[in-house]
């Protein structure tokens, strides 16, 4: 669950990431700092260390897509603690 307040990146596919994005803007309960609906596309994860954020929400369709994000995420250094998968938002 992401506690209120949380300042978020999301990387997800064009339909869990629309998705998301819009749940996160239309109900104010965190603040969406950058988010890429490129999914598997996604390669740009320096950008993230210019960012000032809490948690990184990976909102994938495609389990393999999720899993590859999530070990890039961990490859650059950012905690499972600070990895939100979408189904527990």
């Amino acid at each position: 669950k992401v506690p209120k307040g949380s300042r978020i990146v999301m990387i997800g596919d064009e339909f869990m990431g629309r998705y998301y994005g819009a749940q996160i803007l239309l109900s104010s309960h965190c603040e969406l700092v950058l988010s890429s609906f490129s999914g598997n596309q996604f390669n740009d994860y320096d950008i993230l260390k210019n960012v000032n954020y809490d948690y990184v929400l990976v909102a994938c369709v495609n389990s393999k897509i999720e899993n590859k994000v999530v070990t890039m995420l961990g490859e650059i250094g950012i905690s499972d603690e600070k990895i939100i998968l979408g189904g527990t938002v």
